[in-house]
C-alpha cells in the first residue's frame, strides 16, 4: 500500500500551462477521467456561487454538483471529489482584512482598466476571477449557477460567460441567482 500512495502523490503534471495552475497527482487524473468518461455521469452542474452550492447540498442534490469555486467552502464537503475547484480569485481574501481586500481589488481593477486600454487586454477575462477552462471543458456541464452581486465574493457573470465561450460550452444553461430580499432566496 505504501508504494501505491507514494507512486500516486508522486506523478506531476509538468505541462500546465493554464490560468489556474496546481499540482496534481495521477490519483487526481484517474478522478477527473472517471468522471468525464462515466455513461452514467450524474454531475453535469457547476456552481460559481457559494450560496447557490449551499442550496444545493441543503436540497440532497450534491451529486449533480460537479465543479465549484475556490470560496464554496460550506458545507465543508462541497470541496471534497469527485467535485473540482474549477475557479479562484485573482486575489486571497482568506488572508486578508477587509480593508486589505478593498485595497487590493482596487489596485486589481485599476490594473485591469490600464490593461484593456491596451492591446494586451484585449482577450482577458472581464473580472477578477481565474477560471480552469481546461477543466470546465473536461466537465461538459449542463448547468451552471452564476450571479452579478458581488464580483469579489463570487464571480460575476461576464467572467462565467467569457470562459463558457472561450471553451465551445455557450449553449449550457445558466441559472442566475440574484436574491435582492429574503423571499428572494
Amino acid at each position: 500500500a505504501s508504494y501505491f500512495h507514494l507512486h500516486f502523490s508522486s506523478f506531476r503534471n509538468d505541462n500546465d500551462t493554464e490560468e489556474v495552475t496546481h499540482t496534481k497527482s495521477l490519483a487526481d487524473y484517474f478522478v477527473e477521467s472517471a468522471i468525464a468518461n462515466s455513461p452514467r455521469r450524474k454531475a453535469h452542474a457547476v456552481s460559481f456561487v457559494s450560496a447557490a452550492t449551499e442550496i444545493i447540498f441543503a436540497l440532497g442534490a450534491q451529486a449533480s454538483l460537479a465543479g465549484v469555486t475556490s470560496v464554496c467552502d460550506y458545507p465543508p464537503e462541497a470541496k471534497l471529489a469527485p467535485r473540482q475547484i474549477i475557479c479562484r480569485s485573482a486575489i486571497d481574501a482568506a488572508s486578508m482584512s477587509s480593508e486589505e481586500v478593498e485595497k487590493a481589488m482596487k489596485e486589481l481593477r485599476q490594473r485591469e482598466e490600464e490593461s484593456k486600454a491596451t492591446m494586451s487586454g484585449k482577450n482577458r477575462p472581464p473580472g477578477h476571477w481565474l477560471v480552469n477552462m481546461e477543466v470546465l471543458q473536461k466537465m461538459r456541464p449542463k448547468v451552471a449557477f452564476v450571479q452579478n452581486t458581488c464580483d469579489i465574493c463570487d464571480p460575476s457573470t461576464d467572467d462565467v460567460m467569457h470562459a463558457l465561450t472561450k471553451t465551445g460550452l455557450e449553449s449550457v444553461k445558466t441559472i442566475r441567482i440574484a436574491p435582492t430580499t429574503l423571499e428572494g432566496m
